[in-house]
């Protein structure tokens, strides 16, 4: 799970390839679909670069 500012993200849309300077922030647990749940990192971005796109 990444975040950061609205200007950081913005123009960050699906398809992009992105390189990032993240900060690790700890994590977030939410359920799943099927009734379980998963983990991941949280990440907060602290620069951002598109470098492509699908």
């Amino acid at each position: 799970m990444v975040t950061g500012t609205v200007p950081l993200l913005v123009n960050v849309v699906s398809g992009d390839f992105v390189t990032m300077y993240v900060e690790v922030s700890g994590s977030h647990t939410y359920s799943t679909t099927l009734g379980g749940e998963t983990t991941v990192p949280k990440l907060n971005a602290l620069m951002l670069d598109v470098t492509g796109s699908n």
